[in-house]
């Protein structure tokens, strides 16, 4: 349980540091004033790619988890005995990041505290996207530079 603790909080960390910079540089490069459609759909583009590559390390982290250091699994819903690959943990991933919970993929054991930990993650970040493009949208541009 230590060993997912630790690497739940390290994958949280990274994600929410990822993240904002990947925001922080968008809010450096765009001028809503100038071209707020142009500036909202980079900004869109930017927020998906962030949201993406931090999913695709938590995918990792459930790759590794389950692969060497054997705290859980990930098992398909309708039939057990199949292997899981890693396009399904992706998708499973993505699919917790955005807290939609699909049920068809679960996780056993201490891999569950980590898709809490990504769900929660996943949940602020967006949380702080929707917030971001809205200033976009309602040109507050200085707010974002900060």
């Amino acid at each position: 349980m230590v060993i997912a603790i630790v690497i739940g909080t390290f994958l949280v960390t990274t994600g929410a540091l990822l993240h904002f910079v990947a925001l922080r540089e968008c809010a450096r490069r765009i001028n809503p004033e100038l071209h707020p459609v142009r500036c909202f759909l980079f900004s869109v583009q930017v927020i998906i790619l962030s949201h993406l590559f931090v999913a695709a390390i938590f995918a990792i982290a459930f790759h590794i988890g389950e692969t060497s250091l054997d705290i859980g699994s990930l098992q398909k819903a309708n039939n057990l005995d199949q292997p899981v690959s890693f396009m399904d943990r992706f998708y499973f991933s993505l699919v917790n990041y955005t807290t939609l919970g699909r049920g068809d993929l679960f996780p056993t054991k201490h891999l569950r505290l980590l898709t809490a930990m990504e769900a929660m993650l996943g949940f602020l970040v967006i949380t702080g996207s929707g917030s971001f493009l809205l200033k976009i949208i309602f040109g507050q541009n200085q707010n974002l530079r900060g």
